[in-house]
């Protein structure tokens, strides 16, 4: 997630009759914080965009 990212949790995993059988979707939270500065959206985006790019490559994830 990059050097703003403090956690991330998984809340809800989905795998049910709107899903293929090999799919299922996973809710998450992200904590995000800078000791030095106040987070603009510019940095929440990075972060953001640094793990969904890295759970596409790992995963084959893919945003609903």
């Amino acid at each position: 997630g990059g050097e703003y990212l403090v956690s991330c949790d998984v809340f809800d995993v989905y795998t049910g009759s709107h899903m293929t059988p090999d799919k299922k979707s996973v809710a998450f939270s992200l904590q995000m914080r800078a000791d030095d500065h106040t987070l603009t959206d510019d940095d929440a985006a990075a972060t953001v965009n640094n793990i969904l790019t890295k759970l596409e490559a790992e995963y084959q994830a893919v945003i609903r």
